[in-house]
């Protein structure tokens, strides 16, 4: 399962550590919290199109979103977007429930990194794009 998670940041370098929060409605939080595992994927900006597909655009089904050879994975077992410009692949350490949604932390078992792209970002309700100096 998989969704497109608008809050996510580091932790902490030591041990690395993300956190992603997660609707408690939708489809993919209990496969995480039930597996254990989820990977985060960074994506390039000219991937808007995989972005809008895991929010739910167009209604496709969840096995089909994953139907295309552009998937992978790291240690977990987790999905990665072979193309991503950055993977967090982790093992969940900790749920909180605030409100709505859950706040997952993950420790981060293996990472993948791509820097050739510009990435992608939500800003404003927007999708947009920031130039590294």
């Amino acid at each position: 399962a998989g969704l497109t998670c608008s809050a996510v940041c580091g932790v902490s370098a030591t041990p690395a550590t993300m956190v992603a929060c997660v609707n408690r409605r939708s489809a993919a939080h209990d496969v995480i919290t039930r597996n254990d595992v989820f990977c985060i994927n960074c994506l390039p900006a000219a991937r808007k199109d995989l972005s809008d597909l895991f929010a739910g655009v167009g209604r496709v089904p969840m096995a089909e979103r994953f139907a295309a050879d552009q998937w992978t994975v790291l240690a977990t077992g987790a999905p990665c977007a072979k193309d991503a410009l950055a993977a967090f692949d982790c093992k969940l350490a900790d749920v909180r429930e605030i409100g709505t949604h859950s706040v997952l932390i993950g420790y981060v078992v293996a990472t993948t990194q791509n820097n050739r792209a510009e990435p992608l970002v939500f800003q404003r309700q927007q999708y947009a794009t920031t130039r590294l100096l």
